[in-house]
């Protein structure tokens, strides 16, 4: 989703939580839904601390209740350990996952999107726990289901094949992962709009994977056109900027070192 149609939701969020408090009250899963989805819809236009503030308070309440929403409290596990990941908290994000993971089974098919994504997140997290060769077999599995059942050009197919090459990468195999980023970057582009975030994050994780593989100047291109995208979308103090931001400085530095302008 563009940050225009995310920034535009949010206020439609607020007015549907309004809605739902004034009908069902603060304890219906229809409020927590629509309050899980507000803070998510927060977490793209303002630092993810803020999300994962308001996510953490929702779980805790949902566990308070004499009926908890089994599928709520699911859905905010799966986003707060998601959101612990995008901040780099590997090890606090697994209870949350694997709480959601236990949830899951059980109620819905292995095929389906979202027993796949939190299978996803789950190997994500254990490849940035030393597991990575683990990840990279379970990313393939969760990449072929997706494109079997949503088809290889949707977005969860393409993050998840994202994932296989980010634990290649983590694993240290640097050449694969730059051409698996390469291939994947190509489908990226001619399946999704230019400014969808996973354009840039493809670029970032290419940019890296052939700096580490000793590449600096094929990897500066990436590395630019990722930065320059995520300050547009995020600001200049989003992490994903930030983190961009230093690679392309550490990628212009070492072609300084080299005598290339």
């Amino acid at each position: 989703m563009s940050l225009a149609r995310v920034e535009a939701a949010v206020p439609l969020f607020k007015e549907a939580l309004a809605g739902r408090q004034r009908l069902f009250g603060d304890s219906s899963w229809l409020t927590f839904s629509t309050e899980s989805n507000l803070a998510l819809a927060t977490g793209e236009t303002a630092p993810p601390e803020h999300s994962l503030a308001t996510l953490r308070a929702l779980l805790e309440r949902a566990r308070t209740l004499s009926d908890p929403p089994r599928y709520t409290i699911l859905g905010l596990h799966n986003n707060v350990g998601a959101t612990l990941l995008d901040l780099g908290r590997p090890a606090q994000a697994r209870p949350h996952l694997a709480a959601a993971l236990e949830l899951v089974n059980g109620l819905l098919d292995v095929d389906h999107a979202s027993v796949l994504q939190i299978r996803a997140n789950l190997a994500s997290l254990d490849a940035d726990l030393g597991q990575a060769e683990h990840g990279f077999a379970e990313y393939q599995d969760i990449a072929e289901r997706f494109a079997r059942t949503l088809g290889p050009g949707a977005e969860d197919t393409l993050h998840a094949r994202h994932g296989v090459w980010s634990c290649a990468a983590k694993a240290g195999r640097w050449n694969d992962a730059a051409a698996g980023f390469e291939k994947l970057l190509d489908d990226v582009v001619a399946s999704v709009s230019a400014g969808h975030p996973l354009v840039a994050q493809t670029q970032h994780s290419l940019a890296n994977a052939l700096r580490r593989d000793g590449r600096l100047a094929a990897a500066l291109p990436h590395a630019r056109a990722a930065a320059a995208a995520f300050l547009a979308r995020y600001g200049v103090e989003h992490p994903r900027s930030k983190a961009t931001a230093a690679l392309q400085a550490e990628i212009e530095a070492g072609l300084a070192a080299m005598g290339v302008r």
